[in-house]
């Protein structure tokens, strides 16, 4: 389920997190792209691909109001897809709708590991087995370790970047281990906003 909020996309089930724009753009420009061809009679929808579990059931919820279709097999000649609308009446339609409604949910998962403003960001905290090491930002650009001194904005600003760079190359369904005792943690304070990652041991 995909929901358009203030803050843009969200996936609200099986789980919840934030949505790639990208893919839900992808969805959109699949359903407005498709193209309604034959009208199909007399055929069983389970030769269809929409019995008894279609590849996909759509339901769009707008200002006008719902519409909803099922999508099922791609037919083996022709760029076309298995609909059935709302009323019960099946068609050939021409598009991708198949292939895109038939991923996994976690294709549509953002695949930014955390999101934050450069520029609002006003502390750091690296946290590990030796200690914590608090950077925290200072007037007119500068940046200073908490205890120590000044500390090399260039540096802070690198492992920012690098960190709102990252990506994720898989999504873990169950706890890890690992994680209930990390590595290190980072918590970023962004306004009154904490942001925290854990990470835990390095795998192959």
């Amino acid at each position: 389920e995909l929901v358009k909020g203030d803050d843009g996309w969200m996936i609200t089930a099986p789980v919840q997190d934030r949505a790639n724009a990208f893919m839900v753009d992808r969805i959109l420009q699949a359903i407005t792209g498709a193209r309604t061809g034959a009208l199909l009679e007399n055929v069983a929808p389970e030769a269809l691909g929409l019995e008894p579990k279609p590849v996909a059931s759509v339901e769009l919820v707008g200002s006008k109001g719902t519409t909803s279709f099922e999508v099922g097999d791609r037919a083996p000649v022709g760029w076309h897809d298995y609909l059935r609308d709302q009323e019960g009446s099946i068609f050939a339609v021409r598009g991708s709708l198949s292939s895109e409604l038939g991923r996994k949910p976690d294709d549509y998962r953002h695949p930014g590991l955390i999101e934050f403003d450069l520029e609002k960001v006003t502390e750091v905290r690296l946290k590990s087995g030796p200690g914590t090491l608090d950077v925290r930002r200072q007037p007119a650009g500068r940046w200073a370790l908490a205890g120590f001194g000044a500390a090399d904005p260039g540096g802070i600003e690198d492992l920012l970047v690098a960190l709102s760079n990252m990506r994720f190359t898989s999504f873990y369904h169950a706890p890890l281990p690992s994680i209930d005792e990390p590595e290190f943690e980072i918590e970023i304070v962004q306004e009154e906003d904490v942001l925290r990652l854990v990470f835990g041991e390095v795998t192959a």
